[in-house]
């Protein structure tokens, strides 16, 4: 009796990872950014009813005090120069109207970020100049809750971009903050 054994040899290459440079990453912000004037420009008329909602909210004592009428958007818009609204207007009350116009950014960015994130890899301006974000250590997708860090690490963009430039691998503090990185896909 007879036994062949045949061995199989597979061979695994390692795929180089190659990190893109300064400019392309600015370009592809500047791609998504395009983008999300865009779309902006078509959502600001929805959402410029909801801010006079919660502007008139806010405000309503003043808009009672002085008999203006809160359905009238115009009235109310110019009830900013009033010469006595700059005296009611409080610390608290400016910072819950400016909080909410905060909030809405903020969601409306990072639902945009995070999805691309999450379900691409990258955005539509790293799709279209070829790059991904992946985890640091392992290069696999990253979990959401870093996606999440990563996209509030943004706060630190101005600054943390330029990081780009002294990293061996072109991190950013963004993606610091994140144990992300962008490749080359």
């Amino acid at each position: 009796m007879r036994f062949e054994i045949n061995y199989i040899f597979v061979s695994f290459v390692k795929k180089q990872i190659v990190y893109p440079d300064f400019i392309p990453r600015v370009f592809a912000m500047t791609i998504d950014i395009a983008i999300l004037l865009y779309v902006w420009v078509f959502i600001t008329p929805v959402l410029n009813i909801a801010t006079h909602q919660v502007f008139v909210y806010i405000f309503q004592d003043f808009f009672l005090l002085y008999s203006i009428d809160m359905s009238d958007a115009k009235a109310v818009a110019a009830t900013i120069y009033h010469p006595a609204f700059s005296e009611y207007v409080s610390a608290p009350k400016f910072l819950a109207y400016f909080g909410y116009l905060l909030f809405v950014n903020t969601v409306f960015l990072g639902s945009y970020f995070i999805t691309f994130w999450y379900k691409f890899g990258a955005t539509p301006g790293k799709m279209a100049m070829k790059m991904k974000i992946v985890d640091a250590n392992d290069y696999s997708k990253p979990p959401l809750c870093n996606l999440v860090k990563r996209f509030f690490g943004y706060i630190t963009a101005l600054i943390g971009m330029w990081s780009i430039l002294f990293s061996r691998r072109g991190i950013a503090l963004h993606d610091k903050i994140a144990n992300t990185v962008v490749i080359k896909s």
